[in-house]
Parts: structure tokens; sequence; C-alpha cells
């Protein structure tokens, strides 16, 4: 074998190695889109009710952690950005599902400016409590002007 015909060989091989990989690539992503389109119209539970002997009925995570509101925010629109996040994290989904929750009517969600799904309660952003540490645990509580998300919501925003 000479030196040219290995080199055909070897480009000839490398190529053929190439297009196996952009088809592999392909095939992944077709079926990655694919596996995106059936989660368009993906439901999942994201929020439960939760009864505390002192609030009454209160929005919490599936886990059991507590949720609020910020009365900062407005409808649709989230005022809690950089320090605040870390010390109120946002309740987020990812693109393509649809928050829902036993017994509760109006989750939806909003875009946040760095493309975060925010879930939200009757347009109210809703966040956790970084110093909530156990389900069940209501520490947040009118702190820094956020209140625990209540099934009726009045309490975060007109008491």
């Amino acid at each position: 074998m000479t030196r040219r015909t290995w080199r055909s060989r070897a480009t000839r091989s490398a190529l053929a190695l190439g297009l196996s990989g952009v088809v592999a690539l392909s095939s992944v992503a077709l079926v990655a889109t694919a596996g995106a389109s059936r989660n368009a119209t993906k439901a999942r539970v994201v929020v439960r009710v939760q009864h505390s002997a002192k609030y009454g009925k209160v929005l919490v995570t599936t886990h059991g952690m507590t949720l609020y509101t910020y009365a900062s925010d407005t409808r649709a629109h989230s005022n809690c950005n950089g320090a605040c996040l870390v010390i109120w994290p946002p309740l987020t989904v990812p693109k393509g599902i649809k928050p829902v929750a036993k017994g509760v009517r109006g989750l939806s969600v909003i875009v946040r400016s760095n493309g975060v799904r925010q879930v939200t309660y009757k347009g109210w952003p809703l966040y956790t409590y970084v110093n909530d540490k156990q389900r069940g645990v209501i520490s947040g509580n009118a702190v820094s002007n956020f209140y625990i998300a209540k099934l009726t919501i009045k309490a975060a925003h007109s008491t």
C-alpha cells in the first residue's frame, strides 16, 4: 500500500465516521424534538394544598415546602431578582410542562427575564424560602414583604 492509498483510505474512513456521527446526532436531535413535542401538553403536579392550624389552607410544593408570594410583585411579573432569588427561590417548571394541582385552580407560568419558567397562582409568582428546611415549616411569613400563599391568595395581597 502506498502512502497516497493509505491517506485516501484514512480520509474516506474519517469522512464515513464523521457522516455517521452527524446522522447519529441528527437522530438524537429528532428523538429529543419528538420527546419535547410530546411534553408540550404534559401536566405536572407541582403544588398541593396543606392545612395549617395557624394559617388555614396554604399552598405547598409536592415535597411539602411552603410557598410564598411577594407583595412587591405585580400580576404576571416578578420583582424578586439577584440576591432576593437566593433567599426566595422561585417555583419553576421546565418548558413544555403545565403546572397543575389537585383542588387548585389558577396555576400558570410566567417567563422570567433569564428564560426560567416560574409558576404563578392567580397571576402571582410563587417562591419557596431558603430557611424553611423541612416540609410543613412556615418561617418566611411576613419576612421581607413575602407572605404565605393561601388558597384564597387574599392574605398576601389584600391584608
